[in-house]
C-alpha cells in the first residue's frame, strides 16, 4: 500500500520525465537522438524505444542523486554517459534561452538548413535527417569529417578543438547542431 506522500513523489518523477520528453520534443530532439549513442553499448539487446525510454529516467535518476545526496546510485549514468548527455542538456538550455530571449525557431531551422546543406554537399547519398550512427556505421570517413569541421567553423564562426572529435558530437545532424550551438555559446 502506497501512502499519500509516496505517491505524489512517484507521480511527480513521472511527471519529470515527461517534462523532459516534452522539452527534448520541442527542441530537436536532441536526447532522444544521443540516447542511441550513449546507451547503445549498455543494452545492446533492446530496441531504440526502450533505449529512450532508459536514459530519459537516467537522466531524471542522475538528476535526483545528485540534488538530493541519495546513496542508491540504482539507475544513474555513468561516468563516461556524463559529458555527451551534459553537452546535449545544455544545447536544449541554449535553445530554450534563445527562444526566452526572443530568437525565432525559424532562425535556428534555418541554421539546421545549412548544416544539412553542408552534409549533402559531402555527400548527398546519406539522409541526415533520420541517421543517427554517421560515425559508428563508417558513414562519413575521417576526409569527410575534416572537410565538415573546416565547413562548420566557416559557416557558424566557431572553433571545434580535438576534444570536440568524439563520435558522439558527429552521429547525428543533430548532434552536430547540439555542438555547434554549444561552440557559439562558449
Amino acid at each position: 500500500m502506497d501512502f499519500p506522500e509516496v505517491k505524489k513523489r512517484k507521480d511527480d518523477k513521472a511527471l519529470t520525465d515527461e517534462r523532459i520528453k516534452e522539452l527534448d520534443q520541442q527542441n530537436f530532439n536532441i536526447l532522444r537522438t544521443n540516447s542511441k549513442v550513449v546507451e547503445r553499448q549498455e543494452y545492446e539487446d533492446k530496441s531504440d524505444e526502450e533505449i529512450e525510454e532508459i536514459y530519459f529516467k537516467e537522466i531524471v535518476q542522475t538528476r535526483n542523486y545528485y540534488s538530493h545526496f541519495k546513496l542508491d546510485k540504482t539507475g544513474v549514468l555513468k561516468a563516461s554517459q556524463m559529458n555527451p548527455t551534459i553537452n546535449a542538456l545544455k544545447a536544449i538550455i541554449l535553445s530554450i534561452f534563445c527562444e526566452k530571449m526572443g530568437m525565432e525557431k525559424g532562425k535556428e531551422e534555418e541554421k539546421m538548413e545549412e548544416l544539412l546543406e553542408i552534409l549533402n554537399e559531402i555527400d548527398d547519398s546519406i539522409d541526415y535527417e533520420n541517421e543517427t550512427a554517421l560515425i559508428d556505421d563508417q558513414l562519413l570517413d575521417s576526409f569527410a569529417i575534416i572537410t565538415l569541421v573546416s565547413e562548420l567553423e566557416d559557416a557558424f564562426d566557431i572553433s571545434i578543438e580535438a576534444s570536440e572529435m568524439m563520435p558522439v558530437n558527429f552521429n547525428s545532424a543533430k548532434a552536430i547542431w547540439a555542438m555547434v550551438q554549444r561552440l557559439q555559446e562558449d
